[in-house]
């Protein structure tokens, strides 16, 4: 604290040693940076779900937010035929079907039923492949049900092999 018996120094001359704004530039602010996550450089995020084949079964792997983890899932390539077989069961009668409708006809088939997660994980991959378009909670359709069986066919052999 100063009692009026002392002297303060004079600030520096602009341009001077030591000069705030020599030191930053005539006329420059100085810059302050603040790093936030949002910021800085993200690594590359991998998407989900990811499908490829496995010998052959149809492998899914999904991201669980509720865990943290990934999971997956798996579903013989003679479950993936009889959901198709289904599907064009259905989709001859009616151009939209649920999933309901597949368990009825699959079960209908040949009396063998397919658990739930194996008919998602065939039905997820008609739709990543463009097989099967989902129309919100309305259900499913075909794009092109002509061709719907051998397009499913080149589908198979164009997934990646694990």
């Amino acid at each position: 604290m100063l009692d009026g018996t002392q002297s303060l120094d004079p600030l520096p001359a602009e341009g001077e040693a030591n000069s705030p704004v020599n030191d930053v530039g005539v006329g420059d602010a100085p810059m302050v940076v603040h790093a936030t996550a949002r910021d800085r450089p993200r690594a590359s995020r991998v998407s989900y779900p990811q499908l490829w084949r496995d010998g052959n079964s149809l492998v899914k792997v999904g991201w669980s937010s509720a865990t943290g983890a990934t999971y997956e899932h798996k579903a013989d390539r003679r479950i993936v035929d009889s959901v198709a077989q289904a599907i064009v069961t259905v989709a001859t009668k009616r151009k939209r079907f649920q999933v309901q409708d597949l368990e009825k006809a699959q079960r209908a088939g040949n009396n063998q039923k397919i658990p739930n997660y194996q008919l998602y994980v065939a039905l997820a991959w008609m739709r990543w492949a463009g097989l099967v378009v989902q129309h919100g909670r309305q259900g499913y359709s075909l794009p092109a049900p002509a061709r719907f069986l051998d397009d499913l066919k080149s589908a198979w052999t164009q997934l990646s092999e694990r």
